[in-house]
């Protein structure tokens, strides 16, 4: 997985849609979006991906896709070509309802040049 930002999009069901920024880099993730925080990391071999993302609430109401959670971890599974992702899966210890979330490289990270 190259690094970089990433808009992401996930969804629940049809009804159930948010979006965010995450921050990828040596396959760590930081991201979040008005109201949870996204940390984790992403695994890419060839083009498949394995992802465990820690969703904590930080602000605001508790509105996630699931519903009124605090706090939840994911595991998921899916594709990438290293400059975008598709991967899906559940809260850890559940098997649904399924998130979907699809990822794409919207910039370099900055660096510095001294």
């Amino acid at each position: 997985m190259t690094s970089g930002i990433f808009f992401v999009e996930f969804s629940v069901g049809p009804n159930n849609v948010g979006g965010g920024l995450a921050v990828i880099a040596e396959g760590d993730i930081n991201g979040g979006d008005a109201t949870y925080l996204y940390r984790g990391y992403i695994d890419v071999y060839g083009n498949q991906a394995k992802a465990v993302i820690e969703v904590s609430h930080y602000r605001g109401p508790l509105n996630s896709v699931f519903g009124p959670l605090k706090k939840f971890t994911l595991e998921l599974n899916g594709f990438s070509d290293g400059h975008a992702f598709d991967i899906q899966g559940a809260i850890t210890g559940t098997t649904s309802p399924i998130i979907h979330i699809v990822g794409r490289k919207v910039s370099p990270l900055y660096e510095r040049k001294d």
